[in-house]
């Protein structure tokens, strides 16, 4: 056993842990028939409970079932069952990255099926270098310096410090069958022009290059976490209400650190975070936030945060009193008591009604437009609108504020107006109230 195989025992047993069920995922390719011989040949040094090889079928090329063949041979030869799984590739836009995808889903599924906790894949030093390269090319952060990890989530590669000279010998050595895929050359593909025209330059230059871009990829991967750290304690110190993001002082930050924070607050909605966007919304909300309603993309700054434009969850609750009831939308509570002390807490929120005087259910839902409320007080109507707008109520929380119903009538729009329904009088016998649990969504 030479040192590389001395490295590779060492480093995959701490990637797999102990007892590992493992999903390699073949191909047919001198890398995966090398990862398979390995960990099966040294299944027991690494403590691998159970081992199965899969292979992708992605119907792209006729060559494909062949090339799987030789996979399945080689496992047949090994004693590890052999599994073959066909998948659909969308040919729409990026067919590598839909065959990626589709292929990682497929493995993943499979081993949530065997119940396994880790599936395997070949990639290589060479393969890192090769993935780096492209994504300074494309004018990356450190997050596109950092490469593949060695492990992310259940996919493991093992690998990743074997260049593809090393694959190469280690076949040639053990006599291993393996196929070449005719598309790793395709000078289509960037990575076929890199393999063909800048590698070889690269070794000219350093014997074994992947080396130093291997290195360069652990350095950025712990830069970024750190500073990907310092902007998650920033993002959770900006945390506003319904998940806006407070824009105080935001162009005192770091930009590595105000670039961050806002890729992170975009991934929390769902939203498109790259490194290009995020760099431009730095600059944007830096010079924005003072100002009143702005439009950032499809994002929305005002009263000196951060809003989403997505559609709201929407609510609508029955309101027993007594009771309570969560508006998770908004985190908050609304408590409802009934009796007879006419020691009420005094506050926006805070109301008391006339509980004799109230005769249907009481609901609660978000404000619509064209809701009106009678104000206990005064004479006629207002629309609720115009109380947000009186009471600068910012408009992204207008779509989730909740109005208290009874019936069609509005009893409370919480925290901000009580309307004119069941007032309190020397008659009043039994009270009714309803007081906000926690706190209101923004300070009126």
């Amino acid at each position: 056993m030479n040192a590389w195989h001395k490295a590779f025992l060492a480093s995959t047993a701490r990637l797999l842990g102990p007892k590992a069920r493992v999903v390699v995922g073949t191909s047919g390719g001198p890398d995966s028939q090398t990862l398979l011989h390995l960990l099966s040949t040294y299944a027991k040094e690494l403590n691998i409970e159970a081992l199965w090889a899969v292979g992708i079928h992605h119907g792209l090329r006729a060559e494909a079932a062949g090339e799987l063949k030789l996979a399945e041979q080689l496992a047949t030869q090994l004693g590890v069952p052999f599994t073959s799984v066909a998948v659909q590739v969308d040919r729409k836009g990026n067919l590598l990255d839909a065959a990626r995808r589709v292929r990682y889903a497929a493995l993943l599924k499979f081993a949530g099926e065997q119940h396994c906790n880790a599936v395997a894949v070949a990639h290589t030093a060479t393969d890192q270098m090769e993935t780096i390269l492209l994504h300074l090319l494309r004018g990356c952060g450190l997050g596109g310096s950092r490469g593949m990890a060695r492990r992310r989530g259940k996919i493991v590669r093992p690998l990743l410090a074997w260049s593809r000279r090393e694959i190469l010998d280690y076949v040639r050595t053990t006599g291993l069958s393996f196929a070449n895929d005719p598309s790793n050359s395709d000078p289509r593909r960037a990575r076929a022009v890199l393999r063909q025209q800048v590698t070889p330059g690269l070794t000219s230059l350093s014997g074994r290059p992947e080396t130093g871009f291997s290195r360069y990829g652990r350095l950025a991967a712990a830069d970024e976490q750190y500073l990907e750290e310092l902007a998650m304690a920033e993002l959770d110190r900006r945390k506003g209400p319904i998940g806006s993001l407070a824009l105080h002082d935001f162009a005192a930050l770091p930009f590595p650190i105000s670039s961050r924070v806002l890729r992170l607050w975009l991934r929390r909605h769902h939203q498109k975070a790259g490194y290009r966007a995020s760099v431009a919304l730095a600059a944007a909300t830096g010079s924005l936030w003072r100002t009143g309603h702005q439009r950032v993309g499809g994002l929305w700054i005002e009263h000196g945060f951060l809003w989403t434009t997505a559609k709201p969850e929407r609510y609508a609750h029955d309101f027993a009193a007594p009771g309570r009831l969560a508006i998770a939308q908004l985190d908050l509570t609304l408590v409802a008591k009934v009796g007879r002390s006419r020691r009420i807490a005094k506050g926006s929120g805070c109301i008391a009604l006339d509980a004799s005087k109230e005769h249907l259910p009481l609901r609660v839902r978000p404000w619509r437009q064209g809701d009106r409320i009678r104000p206990f007080g005064l004479n006629g109507h207002i629309k609720v609108g115009d109380l947000f707008t009186n009471r600068k109520i910012p408009r992204a929380l207008r779509r989730l504020w909740p109005v208290v119903l009874c019936g069609d009538e509005i009893v409370w729009v919480v925290g901000l107006r009580r309307g004119a329904m069941a007032p309190i009088t020397p008659k009043t016998r039994r009270i009714l109230t309803i007081a906000v649990e926690g706190q209101l969504p923004w300070s009126a």
